[in-house]
């Protein structure tokens, strides 16, 4: 009886091991964290920044957040920063289409907590925080209800962004 306990908890164990890893692994390739969750994982750092619409970069980056907010996998991230009551309203702003309803059910904080966008300095700004907390920086431009010309043009932003003087 003993040595069957001992295989069944063995087996448990080699599992729980196994899906953990599956856990990190899918975290460590997601463009989707914050900076308040785990620091061992590689961060979403811009998504874009531009001199001339630095507004427009911080609702196209709201756009792309909102689009994580409507997949069910996520909730629980989004529900960990204090978002899981702005949950409902983005799928409803999603599926009625809009980038600037979508942008609005956003909102400006939580674009904040999980993005990175505005001017070329913002985006430096705001890619400083995570100095010293991840190995490497994943920098896309967004792309949820973005045209291919409006994502060229987050992707030369970020570029500007980040070009060496």
């Amino acid at each position: 009886r003993q040595a069957r306990a001992d295989r069944l908890a063995n087996l448990a164990r080699v599992r729980m091991t196994r899906v953990e890893r599956r856990i990190e692994e899918q975290q460590q390739a997601h463009a989707l964290l914050s900076l308040a969750a785990d620091h061992r994982v590689q961060r979403r750092a811009a998504d874009g920044g531009d001199r001339r619409d630095p507004q427009g970069a911080r609702r196209a980056a709201a756009c792309t957040v909102g689009f994580y907010a409507t997949v069910k996998t996520y909730e629980p991230l989004f529900q960990a920063h204090g978002f899981d009551s702005r949950l409902v309203a983005i799928r409803r702003a999603f599926m009625e289409g809009g980038v600037e309803r979508l942008a609005d059910a956003v909102g400006e904080e939580m674009t904040d907590q999980f993005a990175a966008a505005g001017t070329p300095q913002q985006v430096r700004k705001r890619a400083q925080d995570y100095v010293g907390i991840v190995d490497r920086l994943w920098v896309t431009p967004p792309h949820h209800l973005q045209s291919a010309e409006q994502t060229s043009m987050w992707q030369r932003g970020i570029l500007e962004s980040f070009r060496r003087a």
